[in-house]
């Protein structure tokens, strides 16, 4: 569900450009988030931390999901900047 006030205002001639540039940003902030994720991931390896709850287990294996999963948003994102269809379809209102 997006709600697109600013693609439906913008000519068609700006609004694809502007609508891969927001794509490209979330690019950038998802592989922004890949790599602290996985530094943290990895330094949780190195040291050999623990999370010690209810059940014992090394800590990289709780966060190794979020390098990958951050990594994957970013492909899907980059399907929107050198892709034919935009992520924004520049029509106001809530959509589903």
């Amino acid at each position: 569900m997006f709600i697109e006030l600013l693609t439906a205002a913008l000519p068609t001639a700006v609004s694809k450009p502007f609508s891969r540039f927001v794509a490209l940003l979330c690019v950038l902030i998802c592989l922004v988030l890949v790599w602290y994720s996985g530094a943290t991931t990895l330094r949780a390896y190195h040291f050999g931390d623990a999370d010690m709850r209810s059940l014992d287990m090394p800590k990289w294996m709780l966060l190794i999901s979020m390098p990958v999963c951050f990594g994957l948003m970013a492909l899907n994102f980059l399907r929107f900047v050198f892709g034919v269809e935009t992520l924004h379809s520049g029509q106001a209102g809530v959509h589903e």
